[in-house]
This record gives structure tokens, sequence and C-alpha cells, in this order.
């Protein structure tokens, strides 16, 4: 083996994403992504992989952010958030400490709302055992979820438009229920009728409360904003109440699509 191919065969190919908000996660993950792994922590994905996989370029790095961006946009749906997930940057690292870097033209920077944080609370019994831990289980509801997505995907891609139009309706919020309805929509268009669709799903609550919200024609963010006369621009709570049956919706029917 010549001398420059032995120092090609000990560099590492590093994709490494930025992500907002940095506690998206709430604990450290590490998956394994294409051909190497990726460890998620605090607003950073660091991915490492086969040098080989350097000379690809923007078509590796696109590649493995498609593979990457499901566990992201379930994290958003099962725990309420919108998210931003830069494209990656590219780099080949050698063991001597030495860089090379791909330039590819990065895309713009979304400012993100904030949540109040959850508050947790472990119950022990008598003994000092624990017999609820509210933290630990919402992070096996998480992580249960994102797997169901990421699983579901290849055969429901309807799956990723859904998270996209969620999370539109925080960076579009003039067009929030108009972003929110879009998933009903879809939903109902795959069962092929809303009456199909919410029996499966077991979802007349929130069909009802996302349809009520979006096609008010006094909602200044709605559906039929035009056929108002006194058009109000909706509080927090409803925001957040579209949202949150927005969001059970996507649940519900991921749940669906797991079953089968």
């Amino acid at each position: 083996m010549s001398e420059s191919l032995a120092i090609i065969d000990e560099a590492t190919t590093v994709l490494e994403w930025k992500y907002e908000p940095t506690d998206l996660f709430e604990e450290i993950i590490d998956l394994e992504l294409l051909s190497g792994r990726v460890h998620i922590e605090q607003g950073v994905a660091r991915g490492n992989f086969p040098t080989f996989e350097y000379e690809r370029g923007a078509e590796f790095r696109d590649e493995a952010h498609r593979e990457l961006e499901p566990h992201f946009f379930g994290q958003a749906i099962v725990s309420g958030k919108q998210y931003v997930l830069n494209s990656a940057q590219l780099t080949r690292e050698y063991d001597d400490g030495r860089s090379d870097q791909y330039i590819i033209a990065e895309t713009g920077h979304f400012k993100l709302t904030t949540f109040p944080a959850n508050v947790d609370f472990i119950i022990r019994d008598k003994d000092g055992n624990v017999t609820s831990d509210t933290r630990a289980d919402r992070i096996a509801e998480q992580t249960e979820f994102r797997i169901k997505v990421a699983d579901a995907l290849p055969r429901f891609p309807e799956i990723r438009a859904m998270a996209a139009s969620l999370n539109e309706s925080f960076k579009d919020e003039s067009n929030c229920f108009v972003h929110l309805y879009e998933v009903r929509d879809r939903i109902q268009t795959v069962f092929g009728g809303a009456k199909k669709a919410i029996s499966a799903l077991n979802v007349m609550d929130d069909w009802n409360t996302i349809g009520h919200l979006s096609n008010n024609p006094d909602n200044a963010l709605g559906r039929h904003r035009g056929r108002g006369t006194d058009h109000k621009k909706p509080d927090q709570d409803d925001l957040r109440e579209g949202r949150d049956a927005t969001r059970r919706l996507i649940v519900a029917y991921v749940d669906h699509v797991s079953r089968r």
C-alpha cells in the first residue's frame, strides 16, 4: 500500500449537524446510521463514517440527512416541540489532527418558539423504592415513538409530510391552522373519508378541534378568514390546543400503521 493510501485509510469521514432547540432530546442518543454511528447531544449530532464516504460529497451528506431526520421529527411530534435541523458540515479528519472540509452552500436559519419546561417528579413507596418516575416514563415513550416513525416511514412516506406541516405551523404562524388542517386532510385522504379515519384512529375530539379552529371564519390564521368580518388572532392557548390535537392525530396514525 502506498504511503498516501495508508494516510487516507487512517482518516474518518465526519458529518456534524447543528439543531435547535438544544434540549429537543432529553437524553443522549447513539444510533447506527448508514455505514457509521451518530451521537446526538445538546444541539449537536456528530456522525463518524468510513473515509471513503467523503468522496461522495453532497450525495452522501444528503442521504445521511434523510436517514437522520425521522429521529428528529419523531421526537418533535411526541414532545410537541418545533425543531430546526441544519444541513451537516462534511469533513475528513486524520489521526494527526489535519482535516479536509467539503464546502456546501447552506440555507436559512429559523427563529424558534420556546416552551415551558416539563415539571417532573419521582414517587417512592414507604421502603424508598421508586414507583413512578415521570421523566423516565416520558423518555421511554419518546424513544418508542421515534423507533416506530423510523420503521414505518419507508412504507408510509406521508408521515414525513404530516411532520412537515406540523413544523410549518410554527415557522409560518400566519397560516398556522392551514398547515394543521393539512395533516387532518392527508389522513382523511389515506382512509378514504373522515368517518373511516376517525373510527380507525379513535380521534373524534381531536379531529373536531382541528376542524373547528381551522374553519372558523373569524380566525385570522384559519382557512376561511376571507369569509369573516371580525378577524381575531388566536391566543397562545388556541394555538397550543390546535397543535396538540394535530400532534395526537399524527401519533395515533403512526401507532395505527405500526400495527399493520
